[in-house]
C-alpha cells in the first residue's frame, strides 16, 4: 500500500459521504457505465447557491410604438410611495417634431420626468437603452410599474407577473441581468423567465429560493479512459418552476431507503415513494422545463395502496422493476415500452413479511427473497411471474 502511486489512489477514493456505522447502510447499482453507491444513513439536503436573482425588486418599461399628440404616463410604486412620469408627443407641425415622436425619445423623456420627481432617486435606480427602461428598487422592495395612458404603445412588468411571454422585451439595459419575471394567467401555474444580458435573451428559470444543488446524494464511480473517478459532487437542483409545478423530491430532508436502476434511469427509493431520474441524466431529479411534460423528465410516484411501505430494494425482472419492503412487494410495470412520467405507476403484488437484511436475487425464471419464519430462523419465498397476465406475480414458500 505504501508503494508509489497506490497511496494517492486510495486517498482519491475517500469520501466522507460513504462513512457508515453499519455495512447494511451501503447500497449500490449500475447505470450505463457508472456505478452509483448510496449511504442510506446520510440524509440528502438542498441549498440555494449562485448569484442573487432579481425577482419583483426590478421591472421594465418597453415603449413599443408612438403617435402624434399622445400622452405617455407611467406610475412606479414600491409599497412606500408612488411616482409618476409622463411625456406628451408633439403635434407634428414642426420639422423637429419628427425626432420627438420616436420610441427611444419617448423612453428618455419618461426617465427624465421620473428623475425630476422628489424622492425618486432615493428609492430607485433607473436605466434606459433605446426604447427599453429598467427600474430597480434601492431597498429590495417589491415594485409595481403600471401604464396609466397609451397602454397599447407601452408594455410594463406590472408587479412582476405577466399574462403572456410575448410581453417580455427583446432587450433590456445590461443592469437587468438576472431579472426574473413570472408568466402565466392569473390563478394558474406560472413559468419563470430570467433575462440574460450577455445574449439578450430570456431563459426559463426557477422561483428564487429554490434549491440549486442537492447534497448527500449517491456518489458515482466511473472510468474516464485513463483512471477511475469517484464523483461525490452535488446533484442538480430545480432549474424551472416552483414547489407546485416542480416539487422537491420526498427524499430531500427525509432520507433514502434504497437505490436501483431501470431503463437507464437511476432509481431512488424513499419510503413509499419511488423516484426515477431524467432519462438523459441520472443525477437530475427535477424537470428542466414546466412549459410541457417531457417523456425524458424525472418520475416521482407513490403508492396509495402501500402508503406505509418502506421500499429498500429494486430489482429489474421480466421487463418490470420489482420493489421490496418489509411488508409489501410491488412493481413498476414495463408495459413493453419506455417508462415515462405519463405512464409510470406502482402496483402492489403481495403483502408478505420479508427480511430486508438480504437483497432479493434472481434465480432462473423466478426471484428469491427471505422472510422471517421465527425469531431465530428465516425461510425463502419464491416470486413467480404469471404465465397468463403481464406484471402479475405470486409468491410461494420455497424452503
Amino acid at each position: 500500500l505504501l508503494e508509489e502511486g497506490k497511496v494517492s489512489e486510495m486517498v482519491r477514493f475517500q469520501s466522507d459521504y460513504l462513512r457508515a456505522t453499519d455495512p447494511h447502510f451501503i447500497r449500490y447499482t449500475g447505470v450505463g457505465d457508472s456505478l452509483f453507491i448510496a449511504n442510506t444513513s446520510q440524509v440528502p439536503y438542498g441549498k440555494e447557491e449562485g448569484d442573487v436573482k432579481q425577482y419583483k425588486t426590478g421591472g421594465f418599461i418597453n415603449i413599443t410604438g408612438s403617435a402624434l399628440t399622445l400622452k405617455f404616463e407611467v406610475e412606479i410604486g414600491d409599497g412606500e410611495g408612488k411616482y409618476s412620469g409622463d411625456y406628451t408627443t408633439p403635434d407634428g407641425k414642426e420639422a423637429e417634431h419628427a425626432n420627438q415622436v420616436s420610441t427611444s425619445y419617448v423612453a428618455n423623456q419618461l426617465v427624465e420626468s421620473l428623475k425630476a420627481k422628489e424622492g425618486f432617486d432615493d428609492n430607485f435606480d433607473i436605466w434606459v437603452e433605446g426604447s427599453q427602461i429598467f427600474v430597480k428598487s434601492k431597498h429590495n422592495r417589491v415594485i409595481r410599474i403600471v401604464p396609466k395612458t397609451a397602454k397599447i404603445y407601452m408594455d410594463t412588468s406590472l408587479g412582476g407577473h405577466l399574462t403572456n411571454a410575448g410581453s417580455l422585451p427583446a432587450t433590456l439595459p445590461p443592469s437587468a441581468d438576472g431579472l426574473i419575471l413570472a408568466v402565466g394567467k392569473a390563478g394558474g401555474q406560472p413559468t419563470y423567465f430570467k433575462y440574460e444580458a450577455k445574449d439578450s435573451k430570456w431563459v426559463e428559470d426557477s422561483l428564487p429560493g429554490s434549491y440549486t444543488h442537492v447534497y448527500n446524494m449517491p456518489v458515482e464511480v466511473y472510468w474516464d479512459g485513463t483512471s477511475w473517478i469517484l464523483d461525490d459532487s452535488p446533484y442538480g437542483g430545480r432549474l424551472s418552476g416552483d414547489e407546485d409545478t416542480n416539487p422537491d423530491p420526498e427524499f430531500i430532508d427525509w432520507g433514502i431507503t434504497g437505490i436501483s436502476s431501470y431503463q437507464g434511469r437511476l432509481v431512488i427509493l424513499s419510503g413509499s415513494w419511488v423516484y426515477l431520474s431524467a432519462s438523459q441524466d441520472p443525477k437530475q431529479f427535477y424537470r428542466i422545463t414546466v412549459e410541457e411534460l417531457l417523456d425524458s423528465d424525472p418520475i416521482g410516484i407513490g403508492s396509495s395502496s402501500a402508503g406505509s411501505a418502506n421500499f429498500q430494494y429494486g430489482l429489474v425482472f421480466n421487463k418490470d422493476l420489482l420493489l421490496f419492503s418489509p411488508e409489501h412487494q410491488a412493481l413498476i410495470p414495463g408495459l413493453n415500452q419506455a417508462v415515462t412520467p405519463k405512464n409510470a405507476h406502482i402496483l402492489v403484488t403481495s403483502t408478505y413479511t420479508a427480511d430486508m437484511l438480504s437483497s432479493p436475487v434472481t434465480l432462473g425464471s423466478s426471484v428469491m427473497y427471505p422472510f422471517p419464519r421465527s425469531q431465530s430462523h428465516f425461510g425463502i419465498l419464491e416470486m413467480i411471474p404469471s404465465v397468463y397476465t403481464d406484471s402479475m406475480y405470486s409468491s410461494v414458500d420455497a424452503s
